[in-house]
């Protein structure tokens, strides 16, 4: 009896490792056996490339506050308000980041891979995006894990599963455009059915919930519209210096919109 709660965590996480493992490969499964391996490699490139930043920074920061989430797990009150700067922190970083790098993927693409890779630069973009809701899933997933909800957890991480392996294998006569947008809806589905389980564990609404990304979406999407301006209108040619001016000009952009805003979490941020 006193080792069931042990059995019970290590079982459902372990369930929930083999399919995030799962999650993983299947898309690829289904590119590499239907469209060919030119298109899996494509394909490969665009989401390792794009987990990246995800797999260098953004898990350290979900790492961290996983036993932050689980010391605090008795004090509501304490719970709610580290992932509230958890949640602020990540949306500060996590738009940014993927904003600037959809804005730039041409560049990217071309100077650092050569012209060849071009076909991988629309997935790479769709993938991108998925990606900016899969970091935010990260942080659900310590919380609920933390907290003890890794049962609820597992079950609504298995049904995206399921939804995205569906999509994948009805999928196997497209392209690798909508392998991409797959991976879109599967990120999509996951962070609306971890949000509301979170939502329900801290007893805040969804609306809160929105509210503490506001302030780094807004400002990230002021950077964004400013790259792609950069992009259409100036610095057309696809070169490495244009690239370089184009990343200088949005981190700018990026830090004007924090200077100058006054909320609190922007505050908080900028103490940092």
């Amino acid at each position: 009896s006193l080792m069931k709660e042990i059995y019970d965590f290590g079982g459902w996480n372990l369930f929930r490792v083999q399919l995030l493992f799962l999650s993983q490969h299947v898309d690829r499964f289904v590119v590499g056996k239907w469209m060919g391996p030119i298109q899996l490699g494509f394909y490969d490139k665009a989401l390792t490339l794009g987990m990246t930043p995800y797999n260098s920074l953004i898990m350290n920061i979900n790492a961290v506050m996983f036993s932050s989430f689980s010391l605090e797990k008795n004090n509501i009150t304490q719970l709610r308000e580290s992932f509230r700067k958890s949640l602020a922190l990540l949306s500060f970083i996590n738009f940014p980041t993927y904003l600037g790098l959809i804005a730039v993927a041409p560049y990217f693409v071309h100077t650092l891979l050569g012209e060849k890779w071009s076909p991988m630069i629309v997935p790479f973009q769709i993938i991108l995006v998925g990606i900016i809701f899969k970091s935010l899933i990260g942080l659900l997933t310590s919380l609920n894990v933390g907290i003890g909800k890794y049962k609820n957890l597992t079950i609504r991480s298995f049904i995206a599963f399921i939804v995205f392996s569906f999509l994948c294998i009805v999928s196997y006569n497209q392209d690798i455009i909508f392998i991409s947008i797959c991976f879109l809806v599967y990120c999509v589905l996951e962070i609306m059915l971890l949000i509301s389980l979170s939502c329900q564990a801290l007893g805040i609404k969804v609306t809160d919930f929105l509210k503490t990304i506001i302030p780094g979406f807004s400002s990230s999407i002021i950077m964004y519209f400013v790259t792609v301006a950069l992009s259409l209108f100036i610095f057309q040619a696809r070169t490495i210096l244009n690239m370089l001016l184009i990343i200088l000009t949005g981190a700018i952009s990026y830090s004007l919109c924090i200077l100058l805003n006054t909320s609190d979490l922007a505050k908080d941020f900028k103490m940092l």
